[in-house]
């Protein structure tokens, strides 16, 4: 499941649900698999849009196809209201690793 945590020195109005959709389009997840949480108005240093992001590796998301994913995520997060100084820091894990209780 990519999980998104949004975080933003701003107040936003960040339209989540049509991030959401997009999200899911870059990823190629199903319904249901993408969460995105969003913390507005948060001290933090340096001030802007801070975006950490999990999700799990897979064979297709190698360096070059993360670059372009990546590329497409920042441009949706700023799309969906989060400004223009969008940081985004991605970390893959392998399926060993995931534990959920549902």
């Amino acid at each position: 499941m990519p999980l998104l945590k949004i975080v933003s020195s701003r107040a936003l109005r960040v339209d989540t649900q049509r991030l959401h959709s997009r999200v899911m389009d870059i990823f190629k997840a199903p319904h249901g698999a993408v969460q995105i949480v969003v913390h507005a108005d948060t001290p933090m240093y340096p001030e802007g849009t801070f975006v950490d992001m999990r999700g799990r590796a897979k064979p297709d998301r190698d360096a070059a196809w993360m670059k372009s994913a990546l590329a497409e995520l920042t441009e949706a997060v700023k799309d969906a209201g989060a400004g223009d100084d969008v940081r985004i820091r991605c970390e893959l894990f392998d399926d060993t690793y995931l534990h959920k209780n549902a």
